[in-house]
């Protein structure tokens, strides 16, 4: 059942791979990816993200291509191990013993094949599991994690690997995204309560002796988590100073959680079904605290933690509450509902009930592949205008984009990037347009423009893009000649044509 699982969340994972052109968050990725290691380091700090996923998705590329469907395949692998990593997680959690045809163990096996069927269908695990960004390998760390942390407390036995399995994983989610810190936080909370709570209260020495692996683990990964100390304080203050997210107000909030269940960035988002998720999923964790299990009270704090703490972040500082940014909570969310339904008592309710919810997830799922083939056909978009560019300029002809997120898209679609450029004005550009992954050598000033040598220049502007338009500014003595349109979903993209006129 769980190959069968896995076969449904490659199919909705692969739909439309090639035929949606690149944003500017995953070309943004792929251009980091191409520097070095050391300079990837060294790059990220004028980012918001840890260097890990750069680092792994400049390996992926090394060893399968940087094509799109190649590139686009890392984050798919991602969201395939986030549903087996769920299944191990949930049965690890939920089980007895290793006799598989106890009732509990039926009731945990059966727990991990609809949390695992969940995640396989949830319209916002799979609109991440098609992109090129961190958030995939995120929540498979997250999946994974969570299932060697219970495997640790567990299993005496081979103890040292298994504390150390779990510390490797627990540094590599610190090191690919934020977020990911809160889950960790949830993590260790979790698990020293419940190595002291398990002694006997009469026992003092034998409980600092049960939670040794476990400060043990927090301290390792403190260690190795330092050298990123320092630069989170500074991309947070680069967020209070420049980030572009919206007020943090209840339409916004219900807008967030109404993403959870429906297709993200298709369709326009309905506050107040949003705000109904928002209730649901508080009652869901007040139903799953009544369970008293100790993995219950992991999954609450959890979620609670991820939530509660960009909430404070949010009202104190600059907005965060950005629902890709809670899909490793979302993922551990999945699990607390599957949970509580295989809970129910009565048999026909219990199969009621999971036939509903997997229905509406299918349905909304469902929604998302025939928006993804709309759009496909629908715009031809950046792979059509930058494949006309290239049939159509002549060596020594240069073209400057509008600004440096539309290049990196450019750049990632284009045959020959000799001679292409990014328009760079008076005005220097906030960090979020990609200044990371930008050279001195990719921009173009508007007194070079007034001293090249070239007849003829190319532009790329962009119409109705981020509620606004973009183009460069040329100066006198540049005639514009020709012009053609090209649709992508985002915005209208439009190639230009000047003259340098002489005497």
């Amino acid at each position: 059942m769980l190959i069968v699982i896995l076969v449904i969340a490659l199919f909705f994972r692969l739909h439309c791979i090639t035929n949606i052109a690149y944003w500017f968050d995953e070309s943004f990725c792929l251009k980091m990816a191409e520097f070095s290691f050391a300079e990837i380091w060294t790059r990220t700090t004028q980012d918001t993200h840890p260097p890990l996923y750069f680092y792994l998705l400049k390996s992926w590329g090394m060893l399968f291509g940087t094509s799109v469907i190649a590139s686009r395949m890392l984050s798919v692998s991602s969201g395939l191990l986030t549903v087996i990593g769920t299944y191990l997680f949930v049965y690890e959690a939920y089980r007895v013993d290793n006799n598989r045809t106890s009732k509990e163990n039926s009731t945990a096996v059966l727990s991990a094949l609809v949390a695992a069927l969940f995640v396989a269908l949830s319209p916002l695990q799979v609109s991440w599991s098609l992109q090129v960004r961190m958030y995939a390998p995120g929540a498979a760390l997250t999946a994974i994690s969570s299932w060697l942390l219970i495997r640790a407390l567990r299993n005496e036995s081979h103890a040292a690997w298994n504390w150390s399995f779990f510390t490797v994983s627990a540094i590599a989610l610190a090191y690919t995204h934020h977020f990911g810190l809160f889950i960790l936080l949830a993590q260790y909370i979790f698990a020293f309560g419940y190595r002291w709570l398990q002694t006997p209260v009469d026992v003092n020495r034998s409980r600092f002796r049960r939670v040794q692996p476990v400060l043990l683990s927090a301290l390792v990964l403190a260690l190795a988590w330092s050298p990123l100390l320092f630069r989170l304080l500074s991309q947070s203050q680069q967020v209070q100073n420049q980030f572009w997210t919206k007020p943090f107000d209840l339409e916004y909030v219900g807008k967030v959680f109404y993403q959870f269940i429906a297709p993200p960035r298709w369709s326009p988002a309905s506050m107040v079904i949003g705000l109904g998720v928002a209730q649901a999923v508080f009652l869901s964790l007040i139903l799953l605290l009544l369970g008293r299990r100790p993995t219950d009270l992991y999954l609450f704090i959890a979620i609670f933690v991820s939530f509660l703490v960009a909430t404070i972040y949010s009202v104190m500082s600059r907005n965060i509450f950005v629902s890709r940014y809670f899909l490793f909570a979302h993922l551990l969310l999945l699990v607390a509902i599957a949970v509580l339904v295989c809970r129910i008592p009565s048999i026909k309710l219990r199969i009621s009930t999971c036939i509903l919810v997997s229905g509406l997830l299918l349905y909304s799922c469902f929604q998302n592949y025939l928006r993804r083939s709309e759009i496909s056909k629908k715009y031809s978009g950046l792979p059509a205008a930058m494949a006309y560019f290239d049939s159509q300029r002549k060596p020594s002809e240069n073209l400057l984009v509008c600004n440096p997120m539309l290049f990196t898209s450019a750049i990632a679609y284009t045959q020959n990037r000799e001679g292409l450029f990014t328009y760079h004005g008076d005005e220097n550009y906030p960090y979020f347009y990609g200044n990371a992954v930008m050279r001195d050598q990719d921009y173009f000033s508007r007194d070079r423009i007034n001293n090249c040598d070239s007849k003829w220049i190319w532009t790329l502007d962009a119409n109705r893009w981020m509620q606004d338009s973009w183009s460069v500014p040329m100066p006198v003595g540049w005639k514009q000649v020709g012009e053609v349109r090209f649709q992508e979903y985002y915005c209208e993209l439009v190639f230009r044509l000047y003259e340098h006129e002489t005497e």
